[in-house]
């Protein structure tokens, strides 16, 4: 099957001079001498601005995505506006453009400096992903991905790519081979999914909670909750939990280590917090939602993913926070939580939806 490789550069006026066109030509030069070159077709998009993409993706309808150029952080990827200035794009708008090619784009490369932040958003969408999780120089960058398409050119999978663009930047005598990060939430194994449900009635003193019967260490979950009350009127909370051991009902007595997260109505915040074994609190994190709808009725859909040392946290395919978990270092328990409400009340959810990253 033939795959269109689409290549979108942005270097606007008043960033840092990139090197965007030997790093194109080395690719291109590479995927002509490559193996399965007839395999594959390579379309350019330059001093590109955001309409730009939505045409590019229209007109050219691409397998793989490859971005080159800077990144900002949470702030989003730099791009052009219509007079050569820098025009930030976040990850959320971009993995809501992607979402909308799910069915068609397998592979999408950022290749600009902690530009894993809108990996992390757009890996909710689309299988593989690459993102680097720090600043990365000039000839790390082009060393990564000449070797990566080298290898997809030789018939190679993207996992495999990966692997050979990091060893590529090694051999360079750059240390900067763990900077490049696969994403591949969406192409993991599905073990949990329900259409619907409910987290237990509020009543005092017991924190209501709905194990999903997942064991597992490292692990995404998501899904869609339903506010049971306009939030102005009453706070309430929910979101997700992670045990060390099987709990009982109420978390008030957690077993072994544990951490929840979750959003909360009246403050428009998100809550982080984990727990040792003995009941103390060790972690205790929190901070603003712009984006947190809090109306009666009204829904918010809530993404977790753990995996190795990080937790990253989604609201509304919007990425949140990433936290350090690696005091957790075995299995636990995966369930919903609603901390605070009124009681009697309780919060409905929908599209719940568990995947293993457990090897």
């Amino acid at each position: 099957m033939v795959q269109t490789i689409l290549i979108l550069a942005a270097n606007p006026k008043g960033t840092t001079p990139l090197r965007l066109d030997e790093e194109v030509r080395e690719i291109d030069a590479g995927l002509q001498r490559a193996k399965h070159r007839e395999q594959f077709i390579l379309e350019q998009r330059w001093a590109v601005r955001p309409r730009d993409i939505q045409r590019a993706m229209l007109d050219i309808n691409p397998q793989i995505i490859h971005f080159s150029g800077h990144g900002a952080q949470e702030e989003g990827l730099v791009f052009e506006d219509e007079t050569g200035q820098l025009k930030l794009v976040d990850g959320e708008a971009l993995a809501g453009l992607f979402e909308l090619f799910a069915d068609q784009v397998e592979c999408v490369v950022l290749n600009g400096c902690y530009s894993v932040v809108q990996a992390e958003a757009i890996a909710q969408h689309i299988n593989y992903v690459i993102g680097m999780k720090k600043a990365i120089g000039d000839r790390a960058a082009i060393e990564f991905a000449v070797a990566f398409y080298d290898a997809l050119g030789s018939g190679r999978p993207v996992e495999f790519a990966h692997k050979f663009g990091c060893a590529a930047i090694r051999l360079a005598g750059i240390p900067e081979q763990l900077t490049p990060t696969l994403i591949k939430t969406q192409n993991a194994p599905l073990v949990r999914a329900e259409t619907e449900g409910k987290i237990g009635e509020y009543r005092e003193g017991v924190i209501p909670v709905k194990p999903t019967g997942v064991n597992l260490r490292n692990f995404t979950i998501e899904a869609q909750f339903r506010n049971p009350y306009d939030g102005a009127m009453d706070n309430w909370t929910y979101g997700f939990a992670f045990h060390a051991k099987n709990p009982s009902n109420n978390l008030n007595a957690p077993q072994g280590r544990s951490f929840d997260v979750w959003v909360t109505s009246k403050e428009k915040k998100w809550n982080f917090i984990s727990v040792r074994s003995d009941d103390s609190i060790n972690t205790e994190l929190e901070g603003k939602l712009s984006n947190l709808n809090n109306s009666d009725k009204g829904s918010n859909k809530l993404r977790l993913t753990i995996e190795g040392k990080k937790a990253t946290f989604f609201v509304n395919n919007m990425h949140i926070e990433t936290f350090d978990v690696s005091e957790f270092t075995n299995k636990g328990d995966v369930l919903l939580i609603a901390k605070d409400g009124i009681s009697g009340q309780s919060v409905q959810y929908e599209n719940l939806k568990v995947w293993s990253l457990d090897n």
